[in-house]
């Protein structure tokens, strides 16, 4: 493949990632209502399967066909043809063609290294404010007391996770949040323990966990590294916010899943919600949503049944 060939791939990869991540973001919160939170979460893989996609070659226009024409004889009834083109057409573009024909090569390399090298030093830097955010956390950390450690046992047999995970009390108001990739941990703020119930703080550690489980790390990762091969285009970065925002959403389902149909735990985990929103100073507006919309179930005592998981408690 030449390095015209990358250049013409990354402008219609570029312009066909914009068009899905536009029509992802308008239809959304639709189609969340309509089918579950998972399947509209689900939605952000068509970007990330485009961009692995080779260049959408489309047919070349048929050109003409000679036309032949009847050239009189005046002696003789026998009618000889010639060959004559009726139309002298000019070569034609093809649609796959993005690229102006008189850009050169030598600027097409200067463009892709350029873009290639740019992506390459964003994520490094991503990555190592990730390993330094760690590396501090643990540092200025502590280990969480007796009961909370009761508590995470007592979650890790409700989603039956066998492997031990390090959680740290953080010196300063951070998390409940999960980091790291291949050694995951849980940093818990210094004042969980005041700004959360018994209950709340299982359902918070129970969110984490889940987390866990659902490897959302990963698609961190995956979502990091895509934003890094996008970089000049910010529509990308703005949607890497709405597909972190349904990711959360979507672990809000396992959650509910998790802990039943009891009307109880339900408010507990609205309840959750609605004080580590308030409590970390964050504006997480689908947090709000998610425990406005559990209000009526826990009131009414009518927890959703079955497939209104997917659906009861998004927008």
């Amino acid at each position: 493949m030449s390095v015209e060939s990358i250049f013409n791939w990354g402008l219609q990869t570029q312009i066909a990632i914009s068009v899905l991540v536009v029509s992802i973001l308008i239809i959304r919160r639709s189609f969340a209502r309509a089918f579950g939170a998972k399947l509209a979460y689900a939605l952000w893989a068509l970007p990330l399967i485009r961009l692995c996609m080779p260049s959408i070659k489309l047919p070349a226009p048929i050109k003409p066909m000679p036309v032949f024409l009847a050239k009189p004889t005046p002696n003789a009834d026998i009618m000889m043809t010639t060959e004559a083109p009726l139309v002298s057409t000019p070569s034609m573009i093809e649609y796959t063609e993005i690229l102006p024909t008189a850009l050169s090569q030598n600027f097409a390399l200067i463009c892709v290294s350029i873009w290639l090298s740019i992506a390459v030093l964003w994520l490094a830097l991503q990555l190592a404010l990730q390993i330094k955010f760690v590396k501090t956390t643990r540092t200025h950390a502590t280990v969480p007391p007796e009961n909370i450690q009761c508590l995470i046992d007592d979650v890790r047999a409700t989603l039956n996770l066998n492997r031990e995970y390090n959680v740290y009390m953080a010196a300063n108001n951070i998390g409940p949040s999960i980091s790291g990739i291949m050694r995951p941990i849980i940093i818990l703020p210094h004042n969980f323990e005041t700004i959360f119930n018994p209950d709340q703080q299982f359902h918070a550690l129970l969110h984490e966990f889940t987390h866990i489980k659902r490897r959302d790390l990963m698609v961190a990762l995956a979502l990091l590294v895509f934003r890094a091969l996008n970089w000049p285009n910010p529509l990308i970065h703005y949607a890497a916010q709405k597909c972190r925002a349904d990711l959360e959403a979507a672990c809000d389902v396992s959650v509910l899943k998790a802990i039943g149909h009891n009307p109880g735990n339900i408010q507990s985990y609205a309840q959750t919600l609605f004080q580590a929103a308030k409590s970390l100073g964050a504006n997480d507006q689908n947090q709000m949503n998610l425990a406005f919309n559990l209000v009526p179930y826990f009131q009414a005592n009518t927890p959703p049944k079955g497939d209104d998981y997917e659906t009861f408690k998004l927008w």
